[in-house]
């Protein structure tokens, strides 16, 4: 009897943003997520296949100041939906992102 666990796919992912309004109408207007739930902070939104879930920092006194994109913290490094076409080439760099491993679920 085997005891691991087959994965099929992504169920969700959770992004800590600086913004949560700015980032659901990012998702909303230019890659056509729709809002799911509204669980303030934040939302949770989906474009059929996965869910996206995106909130401000949980304790924002703890939260870097100023804090961006840096390949040398642990964490989600990138967050690149597939698109067609010519899109693909933008979403390297637009959505690169590093999430504390401990917020992901």
């Amino acid at each position: 009897m085997s005891t691991q666990i087959i994965t099929t796919g992504v169920h969700h992912i959770r992004l800590i943003v600086t913004d949560p309004f700015r980032s659901r109408d990012f998702y909303t207007s230019m890659l056509n997520f729709t809002v799911a739930a509204e669980l303030p902070p934040g939302f949770v939104l989906t474009n059929g296949k996965i869910l996206l879930g995106m909130t401000s920092p949980w304790d924002e006194s703890q939260a870097l100041p100023n804090d961006r994109f840096s390949p040398n913290r642990v964490g989600l490094d990138q967050w690149n939906p597939s698109v067609p076409g010519h899109f693909s080439r933008y979403l390297p760099v637009h959505f690169a992102v590093v999430v504390n491993e401990a917020v992901i679920v």
